[in-house]
């Protein structure tokens, strides 16, 4: 998917290079065993130096990261949605709850992150394999 904004200048001027980008995901309960659940869902992210971080699966955790962060992965036991920006998050709060007392929701993971105004994002059942055997070094697309 693209977001490609026309027509916008009314409601961003053109001098408007920075954006905040902010995501929530709550993971859903699929499964009888929500310890296995909890250790699959996770959110990931990479930065600029290729090296890959994630929030404990297990425990609830709040990280501010004051690096660039290349892109923000929300991973779930069977799909993994990614936030990819043009450039580079230049910051990011990454969180992570538990929801032990909600029977349908395994956990809430969220992120917020300044970058420039173009992001691109993906979402795939089988996306966390490419993340770990080739980092992304370009923007995806859609034929890859």
């Amino acid at each position: 998917m693209e977001i490609v904004q026309e027509r916008m200048q009314q409601i961003i001027p053109p001098s408007v290079h920075r954006s905040t980008s902010t995501g929530i995901r709550r993971c859903a309960r699929d499964e009888a065993g929500r310890v296995f659940e909890e250790r699959n869902s996770a959110l990931y992210y990479m930065f600029a130096n290729g090296d890959v971080e994630n929030l404990s699966e297990g425990s609830t955790e709040r990280k501010e990261v004051n690096e660039r962060v290349k892109w923000i992965a929300y991973k779930n036991q069977f799909f993994t949605s990614l936030i990819v920006p043009d450039s580079y998050f230049t910051t990011a709060i990454v969180d992570s709850e538990k929801l032990d007392d909600n029977p349908d929701y395994i956990k809430e993971i969220g992120h917020t992150g300044h970058t420039r105004i173009l992001f691109g994002t993906a979402l795939s059942g089988r996306i966390h394999i490419l993340l770990r055997t080739q980092p992304l070094s370009a923007p995806l697309r859609p034929a890859e």
